[in-house]
């Protein structure tokens, strides 16, 4: 779970320590107070784009850590997907993240303390904290979004079937492809001749990697062969019979007393062998002196040959292994236009062969499809109950289409009914605002509980909703957080008050600055927050009663809820 959030120079924020506890936590203060700023936070340390914008004014550089309590089964799934990050975890079993971004461009990004990069961390985010905006509810208003939905629901792109469709579509569309490049007629004939002059070309030069190598190493000796045989030379007349005689000489006036005087044993074998190891080396060092000379039309001649291998890489490839390849290629896509009607006879069958595979296949993943949404259906309708929806009927519809895509043969729509005895119709077309953001509130706590996700942060999603239904949405808040830790951006006093615990967000001006600052929030400070939310600025005595009384009230159903989760292990029927 999320445990703090440190932040320096972000926004208005100057130097903040948040602190977060288990549970059901609220941010509440006003607006303008900086409870967006601290969500941006979040976002930027788990991996958001760094803006110049956020840096405080006045300064060079902003920096945000966050720290996470490491639960094992969240270890583990991290571990699935990557070797990397579990070796980082400390004894305590806790991961720090940091990020730092200046204006000057430097920046750096961390996790307990070793440098990683903004992928590992975006890689490991969202184990760790889902993120639920405003605009998250309007991705519901897409029809070209529902079909992401249900695959990440069931995580279908994962599945066999799946797999078997891609490799299948992949095979398709290159023959596809290749079918539409032999029959484009009033290109065949230009494309024709292009790739004879270049096949034509490649062969002409008669280049291969072995040469390549050889008339490299003769280039870098006829350059260098006045170096090279002054180096020759004068290695040659160090190593003269006459310095050598010295070492054998050495070597066997120890020799001769070794008998007597043990200890010379050691140095006498050691010149020995140095005198043996250096005589080859001169007589290895003579025969590399008769292979160096220099000519003037070699040199030009091998420069020649490197001219025609530079031109060919600038045309057809970095190395000559590249341009080999090339010419492997081209030969293939000549033979293939020069014998256009054959193949183009064989491709067409063979695409009609793939298709009715592809077909089977697209069947099989929509079927696999269905069986996903009937349990999202399910579960979403489960939870449209507790957020004040009962009669609503929520349906995932997969339908079959006339389309071959990479995703499949089948498009996923959403359709609700509102009102009993009411026909399902799509989303999009007849939800209310406050309709869409309980829809997708319910939506997610389908995720959450398939994903368990240890930590939920939801920024102002009550837009549209008061009343009653506020108090549903504000349970089923409560409801989650008994399962992952959940952190709730609201200005609901229903909502606020199921809270277990909250943070205030507060705005001052000093010395003709504007910082914003963030406290905890007490029981006390719970309350008059609630009654803010009830009145305004105004708080009379009448207005902290009526907030004391709906804080005792959502009190007495959390602990109702919580008896119901503990020993029956059913959700309320709220």
């Amino acid at each position: 779970m999320l445990k703090k959030l440190k932040v320096k120079n972000f926004a208005l924020m100057e130097e903040l320590t948040a602190e977060f506890e288990e549970g059901f936590t609220v941010l509440t203060g006003e607006t303008g107070a900086g409870k967006s700023i601290l969500i941006d936070a979040i976002g930027y340390v788990l991996g958001n784009k760094f803006s110049r914008e956020n840096v405080r004014t006045g300064e060079d550089t902003l920096y945000a850590s966050l720290e996470f309590e490491m639960p094992e089964e969240i270890t583990e799934k991290i571990h699935e997907k990557s070797e990397f990050i579990p070796e980082l975890l400390n004894e305590e079993n806790t991961l720090l993240i940091e990020r730092q971004n200046s204006l000057s461009g430097k920046s750096f990004s961390k996790i307990n303390g070793m440098n990683v990069s903004l992928q590992d961390i975006r890689a490991v985010s969202p184990f760790l904290l889902d993120i639920h905006g405003q605009h998250s509810s309007q991705n519901l208003l897409d029809p070209e979004k529902h079909g992401e939905y249900l695959d990440s629901f069931g995580v279908v792109t994962e599945t066999e079937e799946f797999k078997n469709y891609s490799e299948l579509y992949s095979e398709y569309t290159k023959k596809k492809m290749r079918l539409s490049e032999l029959t484009r007629n009033n290109e065949r004939d230009r494309l024709i001749d292009y790739l004879k002059f270049q096949v034509e070309e490649i062969k002409k030069a008669g280049i291969s990697g072995s040469e390549e190598e050889d008339l490299l190493a003769r280039e870098k000796m006829l350059s260098n062969s006045q170096k090279i045989a002054d180096a020759l030379k004068t290695a040659m007349e160090s190593l003269s019979e006459e310095n050598l005689s010295g070492l054998s000489g050495a070597s066997r006036s120890l020799d001769s007393i070794s008998d007597v005087f043990p200890g010379v044993k050691e140095p006498s074998v050691i010149l020995e062998e140095s005198y043996y190891n250096l005589t080859e080396a001169l007589r290895t060092i003579n025969t590399l002196s008769e292979e160096v000379y220099y000519s003037d039309s070699e040199l030009d001649e091998v420069n020649s040959r490197l001219f025609i291998y530079d031109s060919l890489k600038r045309k057809y490839g970095e190395t000559t292994e590249d341009i080999l390849k090339f010419l492997k290629e081209s030969e293939e896509k000549l033979f293939d236009l020069e014998n256009a009607g054959e193949i183009i006879e064989k491709l067409k069958t063979e695409i009609r062969e793939i298709q009715g595979k592809l077909l089977t296949s697209g069947e099989i993943l929509m079927n696999k499809r269905k069986e996903t949404a009937k349990l999202l259906s399910r579960s979403i309708n489960e939870n449209l109950k507790d957020v004040g929806l009962k009669k609503a009927d929520f349906e995932a519809a997969v339908l079959k289409t006339d389309d071959i895509t990479h995703m499949g043969i089948d498009e996923t729509r959403f359709l609700i009914s509102t009102n009993t005895g009411e026909p399902k119709k799509p989303l999009e077309k007849i939800v209310s605002g406050g309709e869409l953001s309980r829809i997708m509130l319910a939506l997610k706590s389908s995720f959450i509980d398939r994903d368990s996700v240890p930590t939920v942060i939801f920024d102002e999603i009550d837009t549209g909703i008061s009343g009653r239904m506020a108090e549903a949405v504000g349970e089923k808040m409560y409801l989650i957080s008994l399962r992952s830790q959940v952190f709730c951006v609201t200005h609901l006093p229903q909502i606020a008050s199921f809270s277990d615990n909250g943070l205030i967000a507060e705005k001052r001006e000093e010395k003709g600055r504007t910082f914003s600052t963030v406290k905890k929030a007490g029981p006390e400070d719970k309350i008059l927050e609630v009654a803010k939310m009830l009145s305004g600025s105004e708080i009379t005595d009448t207005i902290m009663e009526n907030a004391r009384e709906m804080t005792v009230k959502a009190q007495k159903i959390k602990e109702k809820i919580k008896e119901q989760e503990n020993v029956e292990g059913i959700q309320p029927d709220i």
